[in-house]
């Protein structure tokens, strides 16, 4: 496997999570938000900042992807 297939794998990775934990948030799944991990992070605070973060997570982590998309492409010139 090449290092640009080895990016683009990893960026399609990083948007899967990312999308994952954007539509987690929008659509408030209470099966996530009920899970021990989700709770080890946002157990102290309310559903709706729980949604929040994990909105904000889910930009980050998308985000990340795009960089990795942007900087596999600047490689190629």
């Amino acid at each position: 496997m090449s290092l640009l297939t080895a990016t683009y794998l990893l960026a399609a990775i990083f948007a899967a999570g990312g999308l994952f934990s954007l539509s987690a948030a929008l659509f408030g799944w209470e099966w996530f938000f009920n899970s021990a991990n989700v709770k080890l992070l946002t157990g102290k605070m309310s559903r709706s900042a729980a949604r929040v973060l994990y909105a904000l997570i889910g930009v980050a982590i998308l985000a990340m992807a795009l960089y990795l998309c942007h900087t596999a492409n600047s490689s190629l010139r």
